[in-house]
């Protein structure tokens, strides 16, 4: 009798366990819930800036007249595409696009359309969302205008063709239709913009600004009504309208230049267009004079992660290493100092992001002359340029009848990069025998031929850049190490 409770009872333990079981893998069948992926929406940033718009307008009243539009490249993308934004023709106009992606970068380029056409574009900016204060400059002389754009332009004005009715900038008459030409006096506008001054700057030294025609080498002083100091305003109230110039800036103690800015090229009437100076006039041997500070500030787009900070490198001529200048939070605006620089001295200088103090990006390296103020180091926080490889001595060609060698040097191609800085001087560093920015060519490598003195030594670097059209030293990575080649005697 036991045992049959017993038997009894396993059983329906038994069915007890096995309808649990079934239970368990129905309810799996047939009531799992979805798993419903959430995707997280990209967050939206907004790119700003100016248009910087020097030389020639549409004159007032012509329908449709001119237009600015800008284009957007992602990274990575092959070709740009129009934005649609309404940005104003004007000397200073401003834009602001709220579509971008935040950390994603750019390549950001407007054009400028006269009567539906596009006359041109202006240089290529990279840049990491979000950003502001990001300029976009226009040149446009009056050769780059159709010619029947030009007569339409006429010919909307019509007998109200004078100086008096035409707006500054404006388009000068060309010959009419019918073979007559209506003669007009070409009132001269200006091209004005401010100084950015670096090194020692003796008490008696004075400023010549120089300008000549592009395409014409000959260079001849407009104006040297300038007051010697950093960010002082400059003016030359001469140029010809729709005219492409080549100006720079000499600095002149006596009859010795002290100092040179590097060549700009702009339209007229232009304004707020900076030359950069350094001088090499050396202080004299007085303690006031044997610290100077450099200063300026950090323009960071992009986003920036937790427990950020920037620190301000330095580096002289012929050193490996960078010298922590100062470190400084990481925002958007923030002012740097570095106070122990030595009056006269030239320095390499950059800017690093760091996260938990691990390099993440970095800014383009400026060589200066301390003191020197306004110096701006820009930060993508997600691109970083790394300066190029070293440059080589290919040959040094057949001794020439004067006892030179034409040495020719070799500049390696970086990825991506669309420009270069050559230098070449007779110290590490230097660019005291040439100096020059060019566009990346067509073949695998950049070359140069140079005349080299026998048995003497040169140093040689170059720096990349991925924009199209360079404007700025912050443009560039640093430079490479300055490698030293010479040529037989």
């Amino acid at each position: 009798m036991t045992s049959s409770r017993l038997l009894l009872g396993f059983s329906i333990l038994f069915v007890s366990i096995v309808i649990v079981i079934a239970a368990i893998i129905f309810s799996r069948a047939f009531f799992t819930p979805k798993v419903v992926e959430i995707s997280t929406p990209t967050e939206t940033a907004i790119i700003s800036g100016t248009i910087q718009y020097n030389g020639v307008r549409p004159v007032m009243g012509s329908e449709p007249g001119g237009r600015v539009v800008l284009y957007k490249r992602a990274w990575g993308d092959a070709e740009f595409t129009e934005l649609p934004l309404d940005v104003p023709l004007a000397a200073e106009a401003t834009w602001s696009w709220n579509g971008a992606e935040s950390g994603r970068t750019y390549e950001l380029q407007a054009g400028v359309e006269f009567l539906g056409r596009e006359i041109t574009r202006t240089n290529v900016i990279m840049v990491t969302a979000p950003a502001s204060g990001e300029q976009l400059t226009f040149n446009v002389s009056e050769d780059q205008i159709p010619e029947d754009i030009l007569i339409l332009e006429k010919e909307r004005l019509g007998e109200h063709l004078t100086d008096e009715v035409l707006p500054t900038p404006k388009l000068i008459a060309l010959p009419n239709p019918d073979g007559t030409t209506t003669q007009t006096t070409i009132t001269p506008v200006a091209i004005s913009g401010r100084l950015n001054l670096s090194g020692y700057i003796p008490p008696t030294a004075q400023l010549a600004l120089r300008a000549s025609k592009e395409g014409i080498d000959a260079f001849q002083v407009v104006t040297t009504d300038i007051e010697v100091k950093d960010n002082a305003v400059w003016v030359w109230p001469e140029a010809q309208s729709g005219q492409r110039y080549r100006l720079i800036l000499e600095l002149r103690q006596g009859d010795v230049i002290v100092g040179r800015s590097p060549e700009v090229i702009v339209a007229a009437p232009a304004t707020n267009q900076y030359l950069q100076l350094t001088s090499t006039a050396q202080p004299p041997a007085q303690p006031q004079y044997e610290r100077a500070a450099i200063v300026g500030k950090i323009d960071l787009n992009g986003p920036v992660a937790n427990n950020s900070t920037i620190l301000i490198l330095q580096r002289r001529p012929g050193d490996k290493e960078y010298q922590v200048a100062a470190r400084i939070p990481a925002a958007d605006g923030q002012s740097w100092s570095f106070d122990d620089a030595t009056a006269g001295s030239e320095y390499e200088m950059t800017a690093a992001l760091q996260v938990n103090e691990n390099n993440t990006s970095s800014a383009n390296a400026v060589t200066l002359t301390a003191p020197a103020s306004n110096i701006v180091f820009r930060i993508n926080t997600n691109i970083s340029l790394d300066a190029p490889g070293q440059p080589s001595l290919l040959t040094c060609g057949s001794k020439k009848g004067d006892g030179k060698w034409p040495a020719e040097i070799l500049f390696s191609h970086v990825q991506n990069a669309n420009s270069y800085w050559l230098q070449v001087g007779t110290e590490p560093g230097k660019n005291t025998i040439y100096n020059e920015r060019r566009s990346r060519s067509k073949s695998n490598e950049e070359k140069l031929i140079l005349d080299f003195e026998g048995n003497k030594t040169y140093y040689v670097r170059y720096a990349q850049a991925q924009c199209t059209d360079c404007r700025s030293d912050q443009d560039y990575s640093g430079f490479s190490e300055s490698v030293q080649m010479s040529c037989p005697n």
